[in-house]
């Protein structure tokens, strides 16, 4: 038999041996195996109306759970954005109250994005995008201080030690949560060659219960010390001492 025809048969019952095996699905009922069935529904569903949705819709909010989109309108079932996040959650099935994951966004927020990290090596940082929700700052890597001035009221942070870099601490809830619910507190490193707002490792946000509150895309961290990719999320930031309550948006490492 012809040598080439005895290759072509050894390729067919062997494999191709370059061919990368399958990834393994999520088992079911994890967060992962509903993370992946949203973007499924993202992809197929939703990026495509995207451009006319920002259009008539910006600002607005979308729901995906329980890998379908809500809110819909009740006659043709396409996308029909609500005014508010609680009124989008509202139209969810109440059957998916207790989804693992859901994707809760704004019209023309979602997608990748890319920042710097500079050369942070704490895994709770905040960069240059939270500090335009102040009114100033000063910073000293040198003396140890981060002063934080807003709505004229100052928040000293100071750092003893060899190293003398500045952590401020931060009260951290889940969106819609109520002040009757106790806060997470973290201690976060100020890097000003953060690009972003603000990134935080996996067992923090597990812990805030954030894989309810994703919104879709990638943000891919490149850094001196640390780099990867990050989920998007949103989570309520507060400095009880100064009056600064905001809901933000922030980038979740993946491993």
């Amino acid at each position: 038999m012809n040598p080439i025809w005895i290759a072509a048969l050894l390729l067919v019952f062997q494999g191709n041996p370059t061919t990368k095996p399958a990834k393994p699905k999520p088992a079911p009922g994890t967060v992962a195996a509903e993370r992946a069935a949203n973007l499924a529904c993202y992809k197929t569903y939703y990026v495509w109306q995207k451009e006319s949705l920002f259009l008539d819709h910006a600002g607005e909010w979308v729901v995906i759970a329980g890998g379908k989109i809500w809110p819909r309108h009740p006659k043709h079932n396409s996308v029909e954005p609500a005014k508010t996040m609680q009124l989008a959650l509202a139209a969810v099935d109440p059957k998916l109250a207790n989804a693992k994951h859901r994707y809760v966004f704004r019209v023309g927020e979602d997608g990748d994005l890319a920042y710097s990290l500079g050369g942070a090596q704490p895994r709770h940082v905040i960069g240059n995008g939270f500090m335009r929700y102040l009114d100033d700052i000063q910073w000293s890597a040198s003396a140890g201080l981060l002063i934080w001035n807003y709505k004229g009221k100052r928040k000293v942070f100071k750092q003893k030690g060899p190293h003398k870099v500045p952590f401020a601490s931060l009260d951290l809830r889940a969106p819609g949560a109520g002040q009757g619910v106790k806060p997470i507190s973290r201690r976060f490193v100020f890097s000003t060659g953060f690009s972003g707002i603000t990134v935080m490792p996996p067992d923090t946000a597990k812990k805030l219960d954030l894989a309810r509150f994703e919104i879709p895309g990638t943000i891919q961290i490149t850094g001196l010390m640390q780099s990867g990719p990050c989920y998007r999320a949103r989570v309520q930031v507060a400095v009880p001492d100064l009056g600064l309550a905001k809901s933000l948006t922030v980038a979740v490492w993946k491993r």
